[in-house]
């Protein structure tokens, strides 16, 4: 038996909808409660219309803020697993980690888009091939 407390998050988003919830501190951008659900709901719908199955991967090359905390939350509450790659990381390395995590969707931050042409590129030295990526 699992005695963990449960959690009704559509009782929490009721109750605090219009209430601030993140913050991107860089642009000051605001999403209350209702914001964060309905992108989550939004994301979870278009995953799923594009044919990905709960479990699929949703890889991240983002910044730590705001935006990659709704990838997050979206991934969570609907079943997908949340993959978020290191920015800082070495190209060969980020490469090895895009061949074997093998996400079904990658979201990459346009500061961060030189990087991942360095990983592809190392990629395509040899070791394991990278997944389809769309741009």
């Amino acid at each position: 038996m699992n005695d963990a407390p449960q959690i009704d998050l559509a009782r929490i988003l009721a109750t605090h909808a219009e209430r601030p919830l993140l913050i991107d501190a860089p642009t000051g951008t605001v999403w209350t409660y209702a914001d964060v659900q309905a992108i989550a709901t939004g994301l979870s719908r278009t995953w799923r219309h594009a044919g990905l199955e709960r479990g699929a991967r949703i890889a991240t090359l983002t910044q730590r803020r705001a935006p990659h905390a709704l990838l997050a939350y979206a991934c969570m509450l609907n079943g997908y697993a949340f993959v978020p790659l290191p920015p800082d990381t070495a190209p060969d390395d980020l490469g090895l980690l895009l061949a074997r995590s093998r996400p079904a969707r990658l979201y990459v931050d346009d500061e961060l888009l030189p990087r991942l042409d360095e990983a592809i590129a190392a990629r395509q030295d040899g070791g394991d091939p990278l997944p389809a990526i769309e741009r």
